[in-house]
């Protein structure tokens, strides 16, 4: 019995580190490079997101603005939520790092907008490894 659990275990184990590694790169195969620069060519939408429900005001202090696929239901938490024009330009401006280092995390960059509808929050791409979220490999844009 002693040695199928061993083998049972080893078998867990192996499953986890499969999950983790194939959730590791985006589906677009491509990491982003600061600076770089993409034009929305299918129709996006931007949220603007409050930090607290105790403090609803719109600055890059109390709130950010998340880049999503489709348009979202009306929360409480939301300030806004527009949709980003075909034609529009977005900028990488830096990696947005995690405080929890773990390997399956998506990785998140803070972009610009041009024209720029955040209403002066910061703009946070998210990128999908082929699990349900935003911008599933940048297939809404391309890179210029």
């Amino acid at each position: 019995m002693s040695s199928f659990n061993n083998s049972a275990v080893a078998f867990l184990a192996g499953t986890i580190i499969l999950f983790v590694t194939s959730c590791s790169a985006n589906s677009s195969g491509e990491e982003l490079k600061i600076g770089a620069q993409y034009e929305v060519i299918s129709p996006i939408f931007l949220q603007g997101v409050y930090n607290s429900l105790n403090n609803r005001k719109l600055s890059p202090e109390t709130a950010r603005a998340y880049i999503n696929t489709t348009r979202q239901y009306k929360r409480t938490e939301v300030a806004f939520q527009v949709e980003v024009p075909v034609g529009t330009i977005m900028t990488v401006v830096r990696s947005l790092e995690s405080a929890w280092h773990i390997p399956y995390l998506v990785n998140q960059y803070i972009v610009k907008l041009t024209p720029d509808p955040s209403r002066g929050l910061d703009v946070v791409l998210s990128l999908d490894r082929g699990l349900a979220g935003d911008l599933d490999g940048l297939t809404c844009v391309r890179r210029l």
